[in-house]
């Protein structure tokens, strides 16, 4: 079945745009950018204190963002979040601490940000992003 997630598209940079969704997860509201250079979707560490990490030597302890900066991170499952209405459940999600990420972005936008739906996700739900009408349409 199709659906549709609206998003809006925020301002960076003169010339920067990043598209985010509002999810929630635990009632907690989140914003995430929508990240298709991410191969994997993060979280902030401090939203998932309550879960303990998959252990597994498959697993790299650190991954690299755009300025190839290392960051320690941990592989979750996370029972079920939601998005615009739409419940995904048991989805494996990398927790970082992102709470400098989170300070710059409320500096520059207003809001903090909470992580980043990255191409695991849009992938397994087969999502087409439409920057005219604002909407991401997923398959469920």
């Amino acid at each position: 079945m199709r659906k549709t997630i609206p998003f809006s598209l925020v301002q960076i940079e003169n010339d920067g745009f990043h598209p985010i969704v509002k999810a929630y997860y635990n009632r907690r509201p989140l914003n995430l950018v929508i990240d298709t250079g991410a191969s994997r979707t993060v979280l902030n560490k401090s939203i998932l204190t309550h879960l303990k990490p998959i252990e597994s030597e498959h697993i790299e302890p650190l991954a690299a963002g755009i300025n190839a900066q290392q960051f320690s991170v941990s592989l979750y499952t996370i029972d079920r979040f939601t998005i615009s209405r739409i419940r995904f459940t048991n989805f494996e999600v990398f927790g970082a601490d992102l709470s400098g990420l989170a300070k710059m972005y409320k500096s520059m936008v207003g809001f903090p940000l909470h992580g980043m739906l990255g191409s695991d996700f849009l992938i397994k739900y087969c999502a087409q992003l439409d920057f005219d009408q604002r909407v991401m349409i997923v398959s469920t």
